[in-house]
Formats: structure tokens, sequence, C-alpha cells
């Protein structure tokens, strides 16, 4: 995650981004990999793929996330976790019959533009994603051969991964940095 960022970026813009699974006013919700992943939960408080960066770009690098672009639900997740400052962009939305409502490109680039120049022209009012370590972390697999399999993958492929199967789909880990945040 984030490969290259360091102390010298004065901040991350997610673009394209998705709103964690469960969220019923976001386009294509998930976390991570709807495939296999469910959900997140990062020291007791839910998560999704926002929560993850802004907890590596935060701790690891001391810098904040400025912007994000995504659906309704995530521009809400964003303002949520990391406050009314963080500039999110929507592109698409959910109607209430369950339609998404996709605004022409010729709308939504000014929009992304305005608000990419708006986070660089202010980026020192934004403050790093701050969160206590040691970080406890769920994760909610899809069933329980998911979870088995991720298991013995990680066994074979990264046997200092320090988590547990807690039940058939559900992993634990307590992590001193964030090197396995995402697991």
């Amino acid at each position: 995650m984030l490969q290259g960022l360091d102390r010298s970026f004065s901040g991350v813009m997610l673009i394209g981004f998705h709103a964690m699974e469960g969220a019923e006013d976001a386009v294509l919700a998930h976390t991570r990999s709807s495939a296999r992943r469910r959900r997140y939960w990062f020291n007791g408080r839910e998560g999704g793929e926002v929560a993850a960066y802004a907890i590596v770009a935060g701790h690891d690098h001391g810098v904040p996330i400025v912007m994000a672009t995504g659906c309704t639900g995530l521009c809400r997740e964003v303002q949520d976790l990391l406050g009314p400052q963080t500039l999110c962009v929507s592109v698409k939305e959910v109607q209430e019959d369950g339609t998404v409502t996709l605004p022409p490109q010729s709308e939504t680039l000014p929009r992304i533009t305005t608000a990419a120049r708006r986070a660089v022209e202010t980026v020192n009012r934004f403050e790093p994603y701050e969160t206590e370590f040691p970080l406890k972390i769920r994760l909610v697999l899809k069933d329980k051969t998911t979870t088995d399999g991720y298991v013995e993958w990680r066994k074979t492929n990264k046997p200092d991964w320090p988590g547990r199967q807690v039940d058939d789909v559900t992993l634990e880990a307590t992590l001193t940095t964030t090197r396995h945040i995402v697991f």
C-alpha cells in the first residue's frame, strides 16, 4: 500500500475508491476484494480501504489524506473518518430505486480538478490520521473455505504474520507496525 510514499509528500489523494462493504449508500461497496474479504475493524471501529490507507499514510509517513473521489457513500465515509476538511468528490450516486446516476465526465472532471487544486493550495491545513498502536485488526472473510485457504497461504508465505483465526470466517491480529495492516 502506498509504495514510494514518504515524509517528503504533503498529502495523498485517493482517486476512484469505493465505500466499505455494507455501505447502503454506495456503488459497488466492497473492502479490498469483493471476492474474498468482507469487512475490517481497526481498534474496534469498522473501516474500509480509506481507513487502511489513512492509517498507513498517517502512522508510517505523517502524511494526511487530502482528497478522495468515488460515490456518495465513499464521501460520507471519508467525512466520518477524516473530518469535513478532507475534500471528496462524488462521481456516482445510488438512487432510491437502486439505479446509479453517473454524471458525464464534462461535469465530474472539472469538479475533481477544482477539488485537487484546492487540496494542493490548502495542503498545510490537513493533519495525518492518527490511531493507537498496537493496532487491533479484525477481518471477516467470505466463507470458511476462503478463510482456511487464506490461513494456509499465510502460514506458507508469511510465517511472521501475527494473526489468529477466531472462527470460520474471522481473523484477528494485533500489530505494532502497519506491515500486515491488510492481512
